[in-house]
């Protein structure tokens, strides 16, 4: 459950948009940690993890914070000047030195504070014309609560004054070319006393690129130390109206590509355009997001979106970074209807192999549910049927063929169709246990298929069992039968690479 937690960090990290940098560079050594995580702090769920293949349960515990959920003790932390006498006004950041993923946890004045065990690096800033600082390791253990000093024998280098622009467009990056100290974050704010609106680690070559928000008023960039959070600089910018064209197409049909067009100095900053719709609980649902495409210019930026299967309205959203409520510009979309087919046959040989045309909207496949004898479907037999040529993954009978989305499986185009031959030559109805039973097939095996025997009426497991055994480009075989008497099916399995097998057929036979 420990990695559980460490890539479940990881995931959320990436997934909120929360920086992870690495100690500091060797300019000053000023250790950083990234985006400041205290420890109340719950990783809430996100609703993109819920489709992951971890049941929801394992991903639930493991994004919790079991930092935070340990036992502290209380840590007295002291800073000291140069002289060893001690400061006032000094601010202190905590750091959990995990040496997989260190953790910013303590950002306040110095004091005492609760940490669990474990090691830590703390290190404290003085503001002032010049920055003192300082830093120092420790380490939280079942024994005497720590009491740690830091001394602030350090200085900051010196910021050079930069200009920036005084005012931009809603949405537009604007540069910060600073100069001296490299290793602190840039952030946005609406006012010197308000939190952050966002944060922005510096470039390859230590400068600021910081995206405005899209709703115009003042707001300030400044540029503080990475841990704790102390201003170093800061620039005020006054926000107008985003500079953006958006094109769109008045309509488009179900599952048909169509391109979009953005233009403006705050269109060419903002991330890549989205296809929204409504959803049941009337929040919104991301259908697709947009890929660039060649061409446009210096003066706008081209997307390819597709449009969702079914008919309806939508909008295409554009927005800052990758928060979808900081809107820069929207457009209606109208989805005209799709007629949808099944492309299978209605009759269906086992013995040959079959290409399902599957026109419409990429991420669309075919399910079979079997049909019970007054022609309901009862239970899905095979799924994941896609454009690949292949043997028709289910036995001899009646099913009814479903083309669906496969994100949501929601039912396209419905059709009966019908399956006959056999996969087994003539099959003995007993066989001595222990023994072997010899079988032929009806068409040469392929490369991943299988025979063995399951108990009766027992479904195909889903990560396979050691009963099965290869047949690939066999014709006969000789199967082992179980070694405790009883009923048995001899199975036929399909074996399908990248999703579930198919049972093709099933002969009833008793082991004695």
């Amino acid at each position: 459950m420990r990695i559980l937690s460490r890539l479940a960090v990881g995931l959320v990290a990436a997934l909120t948009s929360v920086s992870i940098r690495t100690a500091g560079a060797a300019e000053t050594g000023f250790p950083c940690a990234g985006s400041f995580l205290p420890l109340e702090r719950r990783h809430d769920l996100p609703v993109l993890l819920t489709g992951l293949f971890l049941p929801l349960a394992v991903l639930d515990a493991a994004l919790r914070d079991h930092l935070g959920e340990k036992p502290r003790k209380p840590v007295t932390v002291r800073v000291v000047g140069a002289d060893g006498k001690p400061v006032r006004g000094a601010r202190i950041g905590v750091l959990y030195q995990d040496k997989d993923l260190p953790r910013f946890v303590v950002d306040d004045e110095a004091g005492t504070v609760a940490l669990p065990e474990g090691p830590y690096v703390v290190n404290a800033v003085l503001p002032g014309k010049a920055i003192a600082w300082g830093t120092a390791r420790f380490r939280v253990g079942p024994g005497a609560t720590p009491a740690v000093t830091v001394k602030l024998d350090r200085t900051l280098p010196a910021i050079a004054p930069v200009a920036v622009e005084a005012a931009a467009p809603g949405g537009a990056v604007v540069s910060v070319p600073l100069t001296g100290f490299s290793e602190g974050i840039y952030g946005l704010k609406a006012d010197p006393g308000s939190a952050l609106i966002r944060e922005v680690w510096p470039n390859e070559i230590g400068q600021g690129e910081v995206a405005l928000p899209s709703e115009p008023g003042a707001y300030r960039i400044v540029y503080m130390t990475c841990a704790p959070r102390v201003t170093l600089a800061e620039w005020p910018i006054r926000v107008g109206k985003p500079d953006i064209a958006l094109d769109v197409p008045g309509s488009v049909t179900a599952g048909d590509s169509f391109e979009v067009t953005v233009r403006g100095r705050s269109g060419l900053a903002a991330r890549s355009p989205e296809l929204l719709g409504r959803k049941a609980d009337d929040g919104a649902r991301v259908y697709d997001r947009g890929e660039a495409v060649v061409g446009g210019g210096e003066t706008a930026r081209r997307y390819r979106l597709t449009a969702p299967p079914l008919a309806g309205r939508y909008r295409v959203v554009v927005s800052v970074e990758a928060n979808e409520k900081d809107v820069l510009a929207e457009r209606e979309l109208s989805v005209a209807a799709r007629t949808y087919v099944v492309g299978l046959p209605d009759a269906i040989s086992l013995g040959e192999r079959i290409k399902p045309e599957l026109a419409g909207p990429s991420g669309i496949s075919i399910e079979l549910w079997a049909l019970d004898k007054s022609g309901r479907p009862t239970r899905m037999v095979a799924e994941a049927i896609k454009g690949n040529t292949e043997r028709f993954p289910a036995p001899e009978g009646r099913y009814e063929a479903r083309l669906v989305t496969f994100s949501d499986g929601i039912v396209l185009a419905r059709k009966t169709v019908t399956v006959t031959g056999r996969a087994f030559g003539d099959v003995a109805g007993e066989v001595a246990r222990g023994g072997t039973l010899p079988v032929t097939f009806a068409m040469k095996a392929l490369f991943f298929d299988k025979v063995g025997f399951l108990p009766a009426g027992v479904p195909l497991p889903r990560f396979g069992t050691d009963a099965l055994h290869d047949v690939r480009n066999r014709t006969e075989f000789e199967v082992p039968a179980p070694s405790k008497p009883g009923r048995y099916d001899l199975v036929y399995v399909y074996g399908r690479p990248g999703t579930a097998d198919a049972v093709i057929e099933r002969v009833p036979v008793t082991v004695k």
